[in-house]
């Protein structure tokens, strides 16, 4: 890409409790992470799920200010020896992994609970959003509560129809995942609660 695209890593975390513990461990990973793709740095403090939602929701904004941007959760380790990711993909569109390929029921659970058809089901802890990606963050959704991945239900309906590279598990690595065969540069403890997921963060990254 030119050397004059503009580029943000952002992130979002609750600023209390496990998440906060797990934000210490984490976030300077994020920052550092960032500084090397010569990117800037955002993260969102917020109270609880309306708020994180709707921090989400501000990649729509941002989207206005960077040419492409890499939203990270909360509870995902880059490896200190990562690529860049803006290198490494090329594109305006919707880059995450394609989960459908590893658990199954997502593609029957999105149709069983919002009656559309998808050919792909992406994770939404790992996305580099593109300028093609600005209607998947035009309309916050609404916060009631539907059955499991309400949120990244609702932001796979919306990005349906934008152009998609699948990241693989070397961008978006999960524990219930096969083996990559080596260190993955992001590896996400999604699924994990509580200490567990603090536990695996840290041993991921050696923290006492």
């Amino acid at each position: 890409m030119a050397s004059f695209e503009t580029k943000l890593v952002y992130s979002i975390h609750s600023g209390s409790g496990e998440h906060a513990a797990i934000a210490e461990i984490t976030q300077p990973l994020i920052m550092e992470y960032a500084e090397r793709c010569g990117a800037d740095y955002r993260v969102a403090i917020v109270g609880g799920l309306e708020e994180a939602v709707e921090a989400k929701y501000e990649l729509a904004w941002l989207l206005g200010t960077y040419d492409r941007i890499l939203y990270v959760d909360n509870d995902v380790v880059i490896s200190p020896g990562a690529p860049s990711i803006f290198d490494a993909v090329i594109g305006h569109g919707l880059a995450a992994l394609n989960e459908a390929r590893y658990f199954e029921g997502r593609l029957s659970h999105v149709q069983a609970t919002h009656q559309v058809n998808l050919t792909r089901y992406f994770n939404g802890g790992v996305m580099l959003l593109g300028q093609h990606c600005h209607e998947m963050f035009a309309k916050v959704p609404p916060i009631e509560m539907h059955p499991a991945w309400y949120e990244q239900c609702y932001l796979n309906i919306a990005a349906r129809d934008i152009g998609f590279t699948d990241l693989g598990p070397m961008w978006n690595y999960m524990t219930t995942m096969p083996d990559p065969g080596k260190t993955p540069y992001f590896r996400h403890a999604a699924g994990k609660r509580g200490k567990e997921r603090l536990e695996l963060i840290k041993s991921w990254t050696k923290t006492p």
